[in-house]
């Protein structure tokens, strides 16, 4: 029987979305635009204006987007979403190449957050804000474990979390925590 040596040969393509670096400012937000393969397209400024930032939006439609969480982000990530862009906000404690850069100007930053949003996003322990409809929700990730939050305002004060380990941890532990932290009157905790 005959055994062929030629070995097969497989390509996989990947295609990274085009990726808006968006640093928000109160009057004046820096924009970074890197095309999928890494080519920088535009770069710029947009007014932080909802009617400013809608035409922003449109023009980017079907593009991710990177914002760090901060005072504007929860509106802008709405109007983003609305408009059809696909949005990452993420948590400005997990983006310390930010926060610690050298060459710290609103520019730079958007460029870094548009590189970033090309890589792993759960590098960027993206945020979710509040929903008008639905209350809070996030999530926290860790190597092998994580975290799922909910909180409702209305019709009653709720809050509920969800928490997985690959690691073995105390289930009472973690409820008497969270029932002293949120000053809870009531507590009902199950464990899977």
């Amino acid at each position: 029987m005959a055994h062929s040596s030629a070995a097969a040969t497989m390509f996989t393509t990947v295609q990274v979305p085009t990726t808006v670096g968006l640093d928000l400012s109160d009057r004046v937000s820096h924009f970074h635009v890197l095309r999928g393969d890494g080519r920088t397209l535009e770069t710029g400024k947009v007014c932080t204006r909802r009617d400013d930032l809608s035409r922003f939006f449109e023009r980017w439609q079907g593009c991710r987007l990177v914002i760090e969480a901060g005072g504007h982000s929860p509106w802008i990530s709405r109007l983003a979403r609305v408009g059809g862009v696909e949005v990452v906000v993420a948590n400005p404690r997990r983006v310390e190449l930010i926060s610690k850069s050298d060459r710290k100007t609103d520019r730079s930053d958007a460029e870094l957050l548009a590189l970033l949003g090309t890589g792993n996003l759960e590098l960027l322990a993206p945020v979710t804000h509040r929903s008008d409809r639905f209350g809070w929700a996030g999530w926290v990730h860790w190597e092998a474990s994580g975290a799922h939050f909910y909180a409702w305002e209305q019709p009653r004060v709720f809050f509920s979390v969800d928490i997985y380990a690959c690691a073995p941890f105390s289930s009472e532990e973690v409820a008497e925590y969270t029932h002293r932290f949120f000053d809870a009157t009531e507590l009902v905790a199950f464990q899977f």
